[in-house]
């Protein structure tokens, strides 16, 4: 991909070195240590068919000006038809800045691709929009699990990590949960009768201190959100204080929370109802 001066490249793990200079240019309130442990998280788990690049590069006369990680995965799950593709952590240094449409044009081409941004600053929400990003979330909720765990849920139960493992018969998803056990994420699930709905949470420290878990995965926020209580309670028994979880603006629920905003968006056939940052900068970077 070149226009008159410029291209794009893609670049590895084996450029990481290269990248995170970039990085730490464009985001110095991140320590490059996040950057790194970020890397070798992809290296040791990477992505169901993931190919070796992990991002594009901006050049100009052979040198790099910018540049955006771009973390490919096949899908996840047996259900799932589309790969993803989540994109974060975009710069593009100063005099380059007027390249930045042309950049996304060039990585977002694939029309049978789901492209996802769950951080975007408010600069670039305005360009993925131009190149056909929606919104699917401006909103997330911060759940204190003592005030909800005291609380009475219906059934259905939470389930363990290894029975939850054992009730999924998708194998590809029994993959995907496996894999987000060993890059640090809990997984627990909701049963409901003979079915067993799985739930990746991300482990973090708010403000460095207070223990919280981000939602990464629920196939049925509706399901997620009647279940509140009993999940709360579960996490609140392992110390556990906080669920951040984003949920569609349209989500109905009857718990005590502070919603805060936070976009998010995606271009293509990103599936309603549901919530996937599954192999994405959520669980690769852990940002705070």
């Amino acid at each position: 991909m070149t226009s008159p001066g410029i291209s794009l490249s893609t670049f590895g793990l084996d450029d990481q070195a290269q990248a995170i200079a970039l990085l730490g240019e464009g985001f110095p309130h991140v320590r490059l240590d996040v950057w790194r442990a970020g890397f070798q998280r992809l290296r040791e788990t990477p992505p169901p068919g993931s190919s070796d690049a992990i991002g594009c590069f901006l050049n100009q006369a052979g040198s790099v000006k910018g540049l955006s990680l771009a973390i490919s995965r096949s899908p996840a799950s047996e259900r799932e038809t589309a790969s993803t593709t989540n994109l974060s952590s975009w710069y593009i240094a100063p005099p380059m800045r007027h390249r930045a449409l042309w950049m996304l044009q060039n990585m977002t081409t694939d029309p049978g691709r789901i492209y996802t941004d769950l951080s975007p600053t408010t600069t670039v929400a305005r360009l993925i929009q131009l190149v056909g990003f929606r919104l699917i979330s401006s909103q997330t909720l911060l759940i204190p699990t003592p005030a909800l765990a005291s609380l009475r849920s219906p059934l259905p139960s939470v389930v363990p990590t290894s029975q939850t493992l054992d009730a999924t018969d998708d194998g590809s998803l029994r993959s995907t949960l496996q894999d987000h056990l060993d890059l640090g994420c809990k997984v627990i699930g909701l049963e409901d009768g003979s079915r067993v709905q799985p739930l990746v949470f991300a482990i973090k420290r708010r403000a460095k201190l207070i223990r919280t878990v981000q939602l990464i995965y629920t196939g049925s926020v509706p399901a997620l959100l009647k279940n509140m209580c009993a999940i709360s309670n579960y996490f609140l028994r392992r110390g556990v204080m906080l669920i951040e979880a984003q949920v569609p603006d349209d989500a109905v629920f009857d718990f005590g929370c502070v919603p805060y905003f936070k976009r998010r968006y995606a271009k293509g056939s990103y599936p309603k109802g549901v919530v996937d940052q599954l192999y994405s900068e959520s669980v690769y970077f852990r940002f705070d």
